[in-house]
This record gives C-alpha cells, structure tokens and sequence, in this order.
C-alpha cells in the first residue's frame, strides 16, 4: 500500500509539475505514504494491547524518525534522479495511471 502510493504520487507529480523539482516530490510522497503506512500497522500491530495513546506517541516517534531519514536520502536520491534524466529521452505527456490497464 505504502509503495503503491509513493509510486504513484511521484508520478501523479511528476507531469504536474514538468518533470522538475525531483527532491520536493520524492520528500512529500515519500513523507504522506509512510505516514500513513505507520499509523496503519501500528494501530493494527499495538490496538487492543495497549492504550491508544501509546500507540499515537510510539508511532509518531517512528515518524520522526522516518521523516529524518528521508530528508538525509533524498540528496543522493535526487543526484542519481538527474543522472537518469540526462539520459531519458521522452515524457509521456498523458500517463494512464490505473494499474488495472495494461
């Protein structure tokens, strides 16, 4: 789930915003997607053994230390997301991003 969503905001992204600012696309989906991957399988990993509370604080501190980890990542991310540019030759200018359609 995670992935999928990551995946598919970068590229969602990428033709609104022209193929430019790599390392703010990749950062923010990167950011919703594992947010939003945590608080799912903390609440279902920890629901019911302890208070939600805890489940809120240890999850948001797993957050934390994602999103730290992101930011550090996404600088040698985005050298080789421009070493690939250099060498792409064509943007699709209307993607299809249902992954039902082959």
């Amino acid at each position: 789930m995670s992935a999928f969503l990551n995946t598919y905001l970068i590229a969602k992204w990428k033709y609104k915003m022209h193929g430019k600012l790599f390392w703010i696309r990749n950062l923010t989906s990167s950011s919703i997607s594992e947010i939003l991957a945590t608080f799912v399988a903390g609440i279902l990993t920890f629901l019911g053994l302890i208070p939600l509370t805890k489940i809120i604080i240890i999850m948001s501190n797993a957050v934390i230390l994602k999103l730290l980890y992101g930011v550090i990542a996404v600088w040698p991310t985005s050298f080789i997301a421009y070493l690939l540019k250099k060498k792409e030759s064509e943007i699709t200018i209307n993607p299809t991003f249902n992954p039902l359609k082959f």
